[in-house]
């Protein structure tokens, strides 16, 4: 079979373009451009098979990142698995909020620590384009830790970036410029309605109690206490969780391009 007739009729099964060139540009190790400027060029049977298993998994409602094993955020590759949430486009925001509080200090080097740091896009990130933090990343889940630690080796960042396994705080005794941390914080009525596919990714990284507060509370009462003078405290929040974040401890609450709240500050000042 041809690529052409690969993405014509892994289109059709989809119904997305754009993951049939996902899938196909994956598996031939090649860019959207080369699938088009070699269209008529024979798939290998061995990568036919490759191709019709994914599109399988795909339909079978697995998200395209597990099915893959690879998630794009903030223009960086990151592997990823069934063990870890999948980045969110919207949470390149918190970064993008780091990198310019990053710039502004006059330290040379920052201390940084991310709370639930599953795959580690986070830090990994602030570090790629800042190259001006010093981070301890946490996460409670081990098997969550063996994806990031795939993710700091590759990005040769073992020297930069130290993997702790604890619940939230539990392992730590010092404090930082910057603590993260994209939390649950889906309430038990919202988890309900999520999609079946999202209900595929760690519920542990999703539901955080009947309002979905359970986490970001002790973010905000033990987490702010970590924090060097001068320093922030910087988490995502849910769509409907501003005035309550707000009524917990004095904080600036951002929102996203769509005009919702995504992440909260508190500054130690």
């Amino acid at each position: 079979m041809k690529i052409k007739d690969a993405l014509r009729k892994s289109h059709f099964l989809l119904g997305s373009l754009v993951e049939a060139e996902a899938i196909l540009s994956h598996i031939l190790s090649a860019d959207k451009t080369y699938l088009y400027l070699h269209e008529d060029e024979e798939i290998t049977e061995q990568n036919l098979e490759k191709i019709k298993e994914i599109v399988k998994r795909r339909r079978g409602g697995v998200p395209l990142s597990y099915v893959l094993k690879k998630a794009s955020f903030m223009g960086l590759d990151f592997y990823v698995d069934e063990r870890v949430f999948i980045p969110r486009k919207e949470t390149e925001l918190l970064v993008e909020e780091i990198i310019e509080f990053i710039k502004r200090s006059k330290k040379k080097r920052l201390s940084l620590l991310d709370v639930g740091t599953g795959s580690c896009c986070i830090p990994i990130s602030v570090f790629y384009y800042t190259h001006r933090t010093k981070t301890i990343a946490t996460d409670k889940s081990f098997s969550a830790l063996e994806v990031a630690r795939r993710n700091v080796e590759e990005y040769s960042l073992k020297d930069d970036i130290s993997l702790v396994c604890g619940d939230l705080f539990s392992p730590l005794n010092k404090k930082f410029d910057i603590v993260i941390s994209n939390p649950p914080y889906v309430s038990t009525d919202d988890y309900r309605k999520v999609s079946e596919e999202v209900k595929k990714e760690p519920i542990r990284a999703l539901m955080a109690g009947k309002d979905g507060l359970d986490v970001i509370k002790v973010l905000i009462e033990e987490g702010r206490k970590l924090v060097l003078p001068d320093g922030i405290l910087i988490f995502e929040i849910g769509y409907n969780q501003e005035e309550m974040v707000k009524s917990m401890y004095p904080c600036v609450v951002k929102k996203d391009y769509a005009g919702i709240p995504r992440y909260a500050i508190v500054k130690n000042e």
